[in-house]
């Protein structure tokens, strides 16, 4: 029985770094974030060893988080996010 290979981990030559909100918030509504019109309130983008962008985390006010995740083809995928917080019941039967 062959071993299983080991999974890939996170590139940790990625550079982080953190831009100006005012500036990230356009950006994401140009690429199809809607659910708010404020900029968020902390964001953080991540640069590859070629020095091209590669994902952006963004947190906003009320709980809404966006990620933009870009390709070295030119492509992008945007995900969003609602972190509900509140208390959760057992309904009565």
């Amino acid at each position: 029985m062959r071993a299983s290979t080991p999974r890939k981990r996170h590139n940790t030559k990625w550079r982080v770094i953190s831009p100006d909100p005012a500036k990230v918030g356009p950006l994401l509504r140009e690429c199809g974030f809607l659910a708010v019109e404020t900029d968020p309130i902390e964001v953080s983008a991540h640069f590859d060893a070629a020095d091209r962008p590669r994902r952006v985390h963004a947190k906003y006010e009320g709980g809404w988080r966006a990620t933009l995740v870009l390709r070295a083809d030119g492509s992008y995928s945007l995900s969003h996010t609602f972190k509900f917080v509140g208390v959760i019941r057992k309904a009565d039967l």
